[in-house]
């Protein structure tokens, strides 16, 4: 069986719900298995969609670039929208038809498993206009605020994570939707301690995303340091752990880690960005968030989803993070995931889209 995964390489969360499923497949498939990932925008012939990941890492991090992108995310949200986008993605499909082609041709997929909701389109009506047969499955990477390009359905499965994607999706009368849940990597099924002092200070996990937010956060709790057990994960971002290592010498900095799922098990509060992966590994391993800020209108609304059902706390200054940190030092809570992750998903995800070839 071959299996094409298309991604988006503007952030890690498209990789690694992909590599996440990837897993998933080895495990139930074994040797009976391969794949290929690839970012489809990247390979077509439009010259700024090719370096796409750079242009959005700028838009990212301006405040007028970041603005303009929020307006544009707001306007696909509707069906006019969704209209201009379709005719946008249609077009890009007509230049780039043949390179699409052959790559499908080249790849021979019995399943294409997407997770990047503009290449919807794009695969869509490469499929329709040369005739392809592949089984065709969406497995939705956001949270909530589902964006009308997830909508375009002339596919055999589409995979929300939870109830109120698939409210959002009911509203766009998205055909073939299941909640089937949020792929997590298998590793989340193995847990080992990590943690060697248990001295009841209050564990902190953070992971580091952006520079000035964490210098904040740190700096603010160096008033009861000695009552935090605090670890910073900065992934490959080796200018900041170094620039943390400078500053600070009463938390424990780490680069990249294999096996995070472990620090997350263990500790008492996961402090994010609003991201879709590290909320919804959280919740899975019943852990209260903290979050700091989120990446445009994209995850505004997953800052809401967090709150409203008692996951975690919005914190987006170093003052409330403080007080917050500090009533949950107190209390302790624990939250309840309230039935979105009782079990690991991904292997229902992965069950559901193998039964689509006996279909």
């Amino acid at each position: 069986m071959r299996i094409l995964f298309v991604i988006s390489d503007t952030g890690m969360g498209h990789r690694a719900a992909a590599e996440a499923l990837i897993k998933e497949f080895k495990h139930q498939l074994g040797d009976n298995f391969n794949y290929s990932l690839i970012d489809l925008l990247k390979e077509s012939n439009v010259f700024f969609l090719k370096d796409f990941p750079v242009l959005y890492g700028k838009i990212v991090q301006g405040r007028y670039l970041l603005r303009l992108f929020n307006q544009f995310f707001n306007v696909t949200r509707f069906r006019i929208g969704f209209y201009l986008t379709t005719l946008f993605f249609r077009t890009i499909v007509l230049f780039s038809k043949h390179r699409f082609r052959d790559i499908f041709r080249m790849e021979k997929p019995d399943i294409v498993v997407n997770v990047n909701a503009y290449t919807n389109v794009v695969i869509q009506w490469t499929k329709v206009r040369e005739l392809f047969d592949f089984k065709f499955c969406n497995v939705i990477t956001d949270l909530t605020n589902i964006n009308y390009a997830w909508a375009f359905g002339n596919y055999d499965l589409c995979v929300a994570p939870n109830e109120m994607a698939y409210d959002d999706l009911n509203k766009y009368h998205t055909p073939k939707r299941e909640v089937l849940g949020y792929p997590l990597d298998r590793k989340f099924l193995n847990i080992q301690s990590v943690y060697t002092n248990g001295d009841g200070r209050l564990k902190i996990l953070i992971f580091a995303r952006n520079i000035q937010s964490i210098l904040s956060l740190v700096g603010a709790v160096q008033k009861i340091k000695d009552s935090l057990n605090i670890t910073v994960i900065c992934g490959t971002n080796y200018d900041v752990k170094e620039l943390l290592e400078q500053r600070f010498d009463f938390i424990h900095i780490l680069g990249y880690v294999g096996n995070v799922q472990d620090y997350m098990t263990e500790t008492d509060v996961v402090v994010s960005k609003a991201g879709p992966g590290v909320i919804m590994e959280a919740i899975y391993l019943n852990k209260p968030l903290i979050l700091t800020h989120y990446l445009g209108n994209q995850e505004k609304r997953n800052v809401d989803f967090v709150e409203k059902n008692n996951f975690g706390y919005y914190c987006p200054t170093a003052e409330s993070f403080l007080e917050t940190v500090g009533k949950i030092k107190e209390s302790r809570p624990v939250p309840t995931n309230k039935g979105f992750h009782d079990q690991y998903n991904t292997g229902k995800i992965v069950s559901r889209i193998l039964s689509l070839l006996q279909e």
